[in-house]
């Protein structure tokens, strides 16, 4: 029964008069109006499209502008994008258009943080780009340029965050993790490997083993903060970490062999224990770079072996891509039952130590 005939069979029941069946239905088309229709599947991949080529159009007359301006334009150019971002991110928030303003704020924090690095080159705190060929220590001269820049582009989000509720978590995780990491490397692993090793000469090695350290410290931290929250907060926290771990490793792999198929197979080993964290834990970041990491494995060997016959290579990778298809669709159909199957393998202690949000 809809609104009217309920009101009509109130007023033939005598529970309300007729000025009150009017001002409710009155009510009614008011609340009708104002309410907003949901943004469609289409409109939304035409907004990130949009925002997608505004950022490589950004991107290149900034880049142009580096190496053909002076400091001084390049901060007024900045300064412009970043009001015509705030400008029109608010107008579309008015609008109560929150997918384009969500967009356009996006854009506007690394706006931000590029008119942050042409004030550090003006003021000497980040080495000019052109002076990179003539330093020393090029990277330990980016350092606090990079600190400060990472702590004001925090800041930034922070602040965009409080007061409009959806600052970009990329831009905000990327920083954080970043500015961290070089804390940790500079203040907590340069001094204990000089304590230990008398040598401050540290090889890719060495690095790589750090850098793995702190991305499965990253991965124990979104995983201490999963199990508090009620939804999936730590995504980006889980997403670095867990590139940045696979991509240390498969740096320190390189290293230590030139055997390219035993890389290739090692990783393989990693991939697959990713896919099994993500059906353990129910967090799709690890079943996405499991399933990318497999279809890497099957096409490495595929142009391997058959990049001389251009019909049959193309038939395989098509073969690959199919069979990652129905195996997705496999997975979803029967993704709880796998869920289970995966738990029940692990002793009950490990399952309670698991966010319980899981979905």
């Amino acid at each position: 029964m809809n609104i009217e005939k309920l009101l009509q069979l109130a007023v033939e029941k005598g529970i309300i008069n007729e000025f009150q069946r009017n001002q409710i239905l009155q009510l009614s088309d008011d609340d009708d109006k104002q309410e907003v229709k949901p943004t469609s599947t289409i409109v939304k991949v035409l907004y990130y499209i949009g925002g997608f080529i505004m950022l490589i159009a950004m991107t290149y007359l900034m880049g142009y502008t580096v190496t053909n301006s002076s400091y001084l334009q390049i901060l007024v150019l900045g300064v412009v994008y970043c009001l015509i971002f705030w400008g029109v991110g608010e107008i579309q928030l008015r609008k109560n258009e929150k997918v384009p303003a969500e967009i356009l704020y996006f854009l506007l924090i690394p706006t931000i943080t590029f008119v942050i690095l042409d004030i550090e080159k003006m003021l000497g705190i980040f080495p000019h780009f052109s002076d990179f060929a003539y330093l020393d220590d090029p990277v330990g001269d980016c350092h606090l340029g990079l600190i400060i820049l990472s702590i004001c582009t925090i800041i930034t989000s922070s602040i965009v965050q409080k007061f409009r509720n959806f600052a970009s978590p990329v831009i905000y995780t990327m920083s954080s993790a970043y500015t961290l990491y070089l804390i940790c490397y500079e203040r907590i692993f340069v001094p204990i490997a000089n304590f230990i090793t008398n040598n401050g000469d540290f090889g890719g090695k060495d690095i790589c083993i750090f850098s793995i350290i702190f991305f499965v410290a990253l991965l124990l931290i979104a995983f201490i903060k999963d199990k508090k929250t009620q939804a999936d907060y730590p995504m980006w926290l889980y997403f670095f970490g867990a590139t940045g771990f696979i991509n240390s490793v498969f740096a320190l792999f390189i290293l230590l062999t030139d055997n390219y198929n035993l890389i290739q197979n090692l990783m393989l080993i990693f991939y697959l224990l990713y896919g099994i964290i993500g059906i353990l834990i129910r967090r799709k970041v690890f079943l996405i770079i499991c399933i990318l990491g497999i279809i890497e494995f099957f096409m490495y060997y595929e142009f391997l072996y058959f990049n001389e016959s251009p019909i049959l290579l193309t038939s395989l990778i098509i073969l690959t891509g199919l069979g990652v298809l129905y195996i997705g669709t496999l997975y979803n159909q029967n993704s709880d039952k796998i869920s289970r199957y995966v738990e029940s393998i692990f002793p009950e202690k490990i399952i309670n130590l698991l966010p319980q949000n899981r979905k």
